[in-house]
């Protein structure tokens, strides 16, 4: 974690997002203090656990999960008013107007640039709440 920064310790972040590079994405929000639940990688468990959780500060999602696309998914957690971060392989213009006002991190092969991009994506998406 970037030493100027501050911690996210406290704060919460739901992640949905399934592909073999989930527990690298979990693992670089635990580097920044965020207590993580999942990665959830099925839409259905994903609307289980937004029924059952109401309680996290940011999401983090992929776009599309092994049984399907998570905009839905997406348009509940905007209605909740809760910044969302999309990290996807997906290039982003087959989906840009689906998720507009959202930070969009597109993963790169190499991990340390995913990690520099994804904890950016972050802060800047927390920024009102961290300051």
């Amino acid at each position: 974690m970037d030493d100027r920064r501050p911690s996210l310790e406290g704060f919460r972040a739901l992640l949905i997002k399934d592909g073999l590079d989930a527990l690298d994405v979990r693992k670089v929000l635990e580097d920044t203090g965020l207590a993580v639940l999942g990665p959830i990688a099925y839409v259905r468990n994903a609307w289980d656990t937004l029924a059952q959780q109401r309680e996290f500060d940011i999401a983090v999602l992929g776009i599309q999960l092994v049984d399907g696309f998570v905009f839905e998914i997406a348009e509940e957690i905007r209605r909740r008013e809760i910044p969302i971060v999309f990290v996807t392989r997906h290039p982003v213009d087959t989906f840009r107007a689906r998720v507009a006002q959202e930070e969009v991190v597109i993963v790169t092969a190499e991990a340390m640039d995913r990690a520099t991009e994804i904890t950016d994506a972050v802060y800047r998406a927390l920024e009102d709440i961290v300051g």
